[in-house]
């Protein structure tokens, strides 16, 4: 029976596992030229830190361990999905604005990662139900996420979920 939890500091660990199997299996596959795959060696502890303890990351401005903390604010959230006590899958998201040219509320899913073994169960569709349950709550009145544009199946996955394109961002490489 799969399960879904907010994570916290305790689980700094499983999500950082979770975290950088999203990046070797999604960025390493889909960008392989602009991703460095040892990035958990230096700055992953940081990414997770910050990340549940909801403090924004730019990469080099804050350890790895000070964002996965900044996760854990109540900007952020930290979704564990757990298969009795085994973690099978995260997802992290946040609110966004209101701003000066979008006076909305927004939530942005970040990422949302389920191990292929356990891909299928319902894992996914879980995350993503609480992420949007979450944001609702916390008066977002609209969520996006970004995909690889041939990352077809997340495609698909997000569409089940009820997103849609709004914009698109072209890429090039440079001489």
């Amino acid at each position: 029976m799969i399960s879904i939890e907010r994570a916290t500091n305790d689980d700094i660990d499983e999500f950082l596992r979770s975290a950088i199997a999203l990046v070797a299996e999604d960025a390493g596959r889909h960008d392989p030229d602009a991703t460095d795959l040892g990035w958990a060696d230096r700055s992953g502890r940081a990414y997770a830190e910050g990340a549940l303890s909801g403090r924004a990351y730019a990469e080099g401005a804050l350890s790895g361990r000070a964002y996965a903390e900044g996760a854990l604010s109540g900007d952020n959230v930290v979704l564990l999905a757990r298969d009795g006590q085994t973690v099978v899958g995260h997802l992290v998201g946040r609110l966004v604005g209101p701003g000066n040219v979008h006076p909305i509320r927004g939530a942005e899913l970040e990422s949302i990662h389920v191990y292929p073994e356990h891909r299928g169960g319902g894992a996914g569709t879980l995350l993503a139900e609480a992420f949007l349950e979450w944001a609702a709550r916390h008066g977002a009145v609209r969520a996006s996420v970004t995909a690889y544009a041939a990352n077809e199946a997340a495609l698909r996955f997000y569409a089940r979920h009820g997103f849609t394109a709004r914009s698109v961002i072209l890429d090039r490489p440079l001489p």
